[in-house]
């Protein structure tokens, strides 16, 4: 038997936020191309790497540099390795030795570190003597190196580690959440969970809630009002104030997105309702959550499609699909499924991308297709 191998990436949204071009290759060089699937940049490149805020790091006689969407150089390759542009500088390396520039190449003024990291939401981490750091765009430091882990910032918050205790930052270098739990989940405006002395529940508002009898509480995703949340062998959904809304009645779950959410009895996966009704009887033998596109992923036979939030098969499941870690957006995890309308998918050996109707972009096919990114500074 025959599968057609299906790997989702992403898209990013391009109204009023520039033009989104994917990298691909064809006779082992990449170029770029736009939504339609009509080239923007033809391929040209040994190595390159995805637009970020604008540009792209691209690789020519052994060196990198930047080129802009049109493919012109803005930054001359001469650096032995560069990665992308955030906040307005990237890390790039000459002489072995790294640091931040911006495009008109000027580097910062940095603190002595014995590592760099790549901003985020304009911060980044420095390791000086094990500890880790942050300083801003200016250089200036935020957080003197205490830290002996620091999470990608999401939203501008990130996970800290002191010890064996976690905590929670801003990225001006504030505590959002004391440096007192044993385990923290990532941030959410909605809540996040958190294990206080072997005692779980939700910090929301700045206050540490228990949730009764939970065993194990999952991250609040897609700004839904409810989490998955386990407890005596079962797994129902509660809220950012710790309630049980929906009972643990199920042997598995994820997380709710328009109205929805997978829910499986053990044998099958269905969908249940923020009412905690089944509106989509077990049927599939698994099932991601749904995209903001009001498309989940689904297997049937060992084969993937994608239902609507009525439930309906929107495309077929054809497909063997399999899921590799995408390239990080502010550290958030992206779908296995749709991102804005576009899934990058593998058929004999080529590669190409799908629209939410199943149809093919461009009506090509590529040695092969990366995610797409803004070209938007």
């Amino acid at each position: 038997m025959k599968y057609l191998f299906l790997t989702i990436l992403f898209m990013i949204p391009v109204a009023n936020q520039g033009q989104a071009l994917g990298f691909i290759s064809e006779k082992g060089k990449i170029g770029y191309i736009d939504t339609s699937g009509s080239y923007a940049i033809p391929a040209q490149f040994k190595h390159a790497r995805g637009f970020s805020q604008g540009y792209a790091g691209a690789e020519e006689n052994k060196k990198w540099g930047f080129i802009d969407p049109s493919g012109a150089w803005v930054v001359t390759p001469r650096f032995e390795r560069v990665k992308d542009f955030n906040s307005g500088w990237a890390l790039v390396e000459t002489d072995k030795k790294w640091m931040y520039i911006n495009i008109s190449g000027e580097t910062l003024d940095a603190p002595e570190a014995d590592k760099y990291y790549s901003f985020r939401d304009s911060i980044a981490f420095f390791k000086k003597d094990d500890k880790l750091g942050l300083f801003n765009t200016k250089g200036t430091i935020v957080t003197q190196p205490i830290y002996d882990e620091i999470k990608p910032f999401i939203d501008g918050y990130a996970q800290v580690r002191q010890g064996e205790l976690w905590g929670m930052v801003d990225n001006k270098g504030g505590i959002y959440i004391p440096v007192k739990y044993d385990k923290i989940g990532f941030y959410s405006k909605i809540g996040v969970w958190a294990d206080l002395n072997g005692t779980l529940g939700i910090v929301s508002n700045g206050n540490f809630v228990p949730v009764q009898n939970a065993k194990q509480l999952w991250d609040f995703k897609y700004d839904a009002s409810l989490t998955p949340a386990k407890a005596k062998g079962k797994v129902g959904f509660v809220n950012a104030q710790g309630e049980w809304i929906i009972e643990p009645s199920f042997y598995a779950a994820k997380a709710f997105n328009k109205g929805l959410a997978p829910v499986s009895d053990g044998r099958k996966w269905g969908l249940v309702n923020e009412e905690g009704k089944l509106v989509r009887h077990y049927y599939f033998d698994e099932m991601e959550p749904f995209s903001d596109d009001g498309l989940a992923a689904v297997l049937v036979d060992r084969k993937w499609g994608f239902i609507d939030t009525s439930g309906n098969i929107r495309i077929p499941a054809a497909y063997f699909m399999y899921q590799v870690r995408p390239v990080e957006i502010n550290a958030k995890k992206l779908n296995f499924g749709f991102n804005n309308g576009i899934a990058r998918v593998k058929l004999k050996g080529k590669w190409g991308y799908l629209d939410t109707r199943g149809n093919l972009i461009g009506n090509k096919w590529f040695e092969n297709a990366e995610g797409f990114s803004l070209t938007a500074k």
